[in-house]
């Protein structure tokens, strides 16, 4: 039995009520990874490095009232897994 490669990126959370945002990473659940995010990982600390550092360019009102910030979520085959 073949073991399928997971990978990790960073995704944006959050954003004003017209958009169609993300809440929780938990609703991406076999959703397919869109090909035009750019940060994909082997290493889930990279993930989170990278992650932090997205997160501290936000400025401090997409932080505190938009509620924005960057996560790590886990891919598999192509498909979110929902942690």
């Amino acid at each position: 039995m073949k073991e399928s490669k997971i990978t990790f990126t960073v995704v944006l959370l959050g954003g004003s009520i017209g958009e169609q945002t993300i809440r929780n990473v938990r609703v991406l659940k076999n959703k397919v990874v869109p090909f035009t995010n750019n940060y994909y990982f082997t290493v889930k600390a990279d993930a989170k490095s990278k992650a932090k550092n997205l997160t501290k360019s936000l400025s401090a009102g997409e932080k505190s009232y938009y509620k924005m910030k960057y996560v790590v979520a886990e891919i598999s085959n192509g498909l979110y897994t929902g942690k």
